[in-house]
């Protein structure tokens, strides 16, 4: 039975919303990255014994250039490029967010059309046994009236024809229901646990009731 209310937060389960909000997530990670790039990093381990020389004679050291330069890494000197890879990152990221955002419309889209599916064909499906009890009901009353002699059997045969017809209408439908059901499922990424549909409706249940009050 189709609930009330069906949490957005299903739609998190589908495999498509999944993999969208994961290449957001690493994305934000890669921008994260590349500004880490922007700050400089030195490392003295590589400079060796020159760090032990008096500062001053080392900075008038013709050979600075060439004993800091493997060692230290300032962004100054290539800033462009890095600023570009930024720029970069921030694209994709964009482009992430983007494909995530159509992920969610396109699903949010999917289980609306499916709920309405399901919908209809409950609505018809309580008609069609309608339809289906009052073709047994004539089917009962033309038998009756046959054994009491007051009926033809011609009669018997059209209401029993009548009654297989509607039994035929009513098998398709409760199939079309299940096929509905499982397409229901499939868009929400695995179905919906009826204690969080049950949670969801409490809480609209709530959010209305502190509106009117």
């Amino acid at each position: 039975q189709l609930p009330s209310v069906l949490p957005a937060d299903l739609l998190g389960r589908r495999p498509d919303v999944v993999a969208a909000r994961w290449r957001v997530e690493a994305a934000d990670k890669d921008i994260a990255a590349a500004k880490t790039r922007f700050y400089p990093s030195l490392n003295l381990t590589a400079l060796g014994g020159a760090v032990n020389k008096d500062v001053g004679q080392l900075l008038k050291s013709e050979s600075l250039f060439g004993i800091v330069a493997p060692a230290l890494s300032l962004p100054i000197f290539d800033g462009g490029r890095l600023r570009a890879d930024l720029a970069g990152k921030d694209a994709q990221y964009d482009l992430a967010v983007a494909d995530y955002n159509e992920k969610v419309v396109q699903a949010l889209r999917d289980v609306a059309d499916q709920v309405n599916a399901v919908r209809s064909l409950d609505q018809r499906t309580r008609s069609q046994a309608e339809a289906l009890a009052t073709a047994a009901s004539a089917h009962d009353l033309a038998r009756q009236r046959f054994r009491a002699g007051i009926g033809s059997y011609l009669e018997v045969l059209s209401v029993e024809e009548q009654l297989l017809a509607a039994q035929q209408r009513m098998a398709t439908l409760q199939s079309e229901q299940i096929l509905a059901s499982v397409k229901l499922r499939r868009a929400l990424g695995g179905g919906f646990a009826p204690e969080q549909a049950a949670a969801g409706s409490a809480a609209a249940d709530a959010t209305t009731e502190s509106k009117h009050s």
